[in-house]
């Protein structure tokens, strides 16, 4: 992903962030026109690199879902030719091209680029956004109240059963401690200097229903749908920063929740064609906020921070402290 940022406070006040990178980067199975028509068009001018794929016999790639029939013949990931029959047609699906199959492509490519998107001077930012995979728990989008409570909730990020602290762990070069102070230090600095700090955001795409965690189906599609998040989140951030009204939300004791409405709002695609595929309910689950399991969750996390000792900063405590009493009042 283009998902590396320089960050700086500017002489205005503002944090801005520059983009060091070139080319978006991501898994290629489930990628097509119907999940994501902006990312094809991205790669249809060419300039890409792709790997652990499979090859149609004409030299295009393919992966799953990249068209709704596979191909009669192609070559998989292991230069193996292949033609499907009822035997193999599972495997040709799942694993000619490899479940982690990546591409890269350039990303002055991209039709919906932003014109500021490679400026020396660095681009305003507005929200961070945290995600991690859970298949229950974690809602589908939450704002967290304060800077203090991102960091905590930003800090014990995880993906079922690994912490990710920030989503970083495998990037970050020094002490945990030392990091989340950085991050402690950089919100009292914004608040000094700007009347606007940006918000922080926690987003979770893979919520299953709880009576399925352990199978597939997914309550949310993905994907393109996910814009109705960010959408929601670009509003909550407009609001704050001009004091203009939020968007409809829904408070919990974690923070704050979008509302059904903003994750059924369909967009217009122009010359009156309609997004397809929106969804016309939102399952509970997908919104919901289950005191056992947060309570489960709240003390799985005092267990990961525990391991710093005294040197985890008081403030993660505090944070600590304050959502965990909202739960159990709840």
């Amino acid at each position: 992903g283009d998902d590396i940022a320089w960050l700086r406070i500017n002489d205005e006040g503002r944090l801005v962030a520059v983009n060091p990178e070139t080319g978006f980067y991501a898994i290629a199975p489930g990628l097509s026109y119907q999940t994501d028509r902006h990312t094809m068009d991205t790669m249809r001018q060419g300039g890409c690199i792709f790997t652990n794929c499979a090859a149609t016999l004409d030299g295009r790639v393919w992966w799953r879902d990249l068209t709704q029939i596979p191909p009669d013949e192609l070559i998989d990931h292991r230069a193996h030719r292949l033609r499907r029959t009822a035997q193999n047609s599972d495997y040709i699906n799942k694993q000619a091209a490899l479940p982690g199959a990546r591409y890269t492509v350039p990303i002055s490519q991209c039709p919906i680029l932003d014109k500021r998107w490679n400026d020396p001077q660095g681009v305003p930012v507005d929200a961070f956004i945290f995600g991690g995979r859970r298949s229950t728990t974690h809602p589908i989008a939450l704002r967290t109240r304060n800077w203090e409570e991102g960091v905590l909730f930003a800090s014990c990020m995880r993906s079922e059963k690994s912490y990710e602290p920030f989503s970083m762990r495998c990037f970050v070069g020094y002490n945990f401690p030392d990091y989340f102070q950085h991050w402690l230090n950089m919100g009292a600095r914004l608040q000094e200097s700007s009347p606007y700090c940006p918000g922080i955001y926690t987003v979770n795409w893979f919520r299953k229903s709880t009576a399925q965690a352990d199978e597939g189906g997914l309550l949310w599609p993905g994907f393109s749908h996910n814009f109705r998040v960010l959408k929601w989140i670009c509003e909550c951030s407009w609001a704050q920063r001009t004091g203009g009204p939020l968007p409809p939300q829904t408070e919990a004791p974690i923070g704050f929740l979008p509302s059904e409405s903003a994750l059924l709002e369909r967009s217009d695609l122009g010359e009156g064609e309609l997004e397809p595929g929106c969804p016309t309910e939102i399952p509970d689950e997908l919104l919901a906020v289950n005191k056992a399991e947060w309570l489960q969750e709240m003390q799985h996390n005092a267990e990961f921070l525990s391991i710093f000792r005294d040197r985890l900063p008081a403030a993660m405590w505090e944070a600590h402290r304050d959502v965990l009493e909202r739960i159990e009042q709840s």
